[in-house]
């Protein structure tokens, strides 16, 4: 596995267990575009005016995604980073390892946190995106 992958997703607070290219039947492209396309729903909101707002995401997503059952019972899930051919890569098997600095660090730009998560099974789907001068948590449950 790619060392420089390793080393971001380490420093978002993650541990990276393998890589698979589905997940049920979801691919990264699908999902990329589930949450691009809006029709996910838009659970929540967080101000970029907002104090600790990368904390604040951070707290929301993982709430979000325990409640939802993305994050299985072995703290397992799948993530999607940013960026060029984001479509074409796999998605990330990880587990949290230490506090979670997804926010911070999984962002193609400084404050401005971008990437996809599913459950080993593809579904649920939860979505990180910057706009309109909030961060965005999108979700579709299939």
């Amino acid at each position: 596995m790619d060392d420089e992958i390793r080393g971001q997703l380490s420093g978002a607070g993650l541990e990276l267990l393998g890589s698979q290219y589905v997940a049920g039947t979801l691919t990264p492209e699908q999902a990329w575009r589930m949450v691009i396309s809006g029709n996910a729903g838009l659970w929540v909101t967080v101000s970029d005016d907002a104090d600790r707002r990368l904390d604040t995401v951070n707290e929301n997503w993982h709430k979000l995604s325990e409640d939802l059952g993305l994050i299985g019972s072995d703290g397992e899930f799948l993530l999607s980073l940013p960026g060029p051919g984001a479509w074409e890569k796999p998605w990330y098997r990880v587990r949290k390892a230490s506090e979670l600095r997804m926010a911070q660090v999984l962002a193609p730009y400084p404050g401005e946190p971008e990437y996809v998560t599913a459950s080993l099974r593809g579904f649920p789907v939860v979505g990180v995106t910057s706009e309109e001068n909030a961060t965005w948590i999108l979700v579709f449950e299939g």
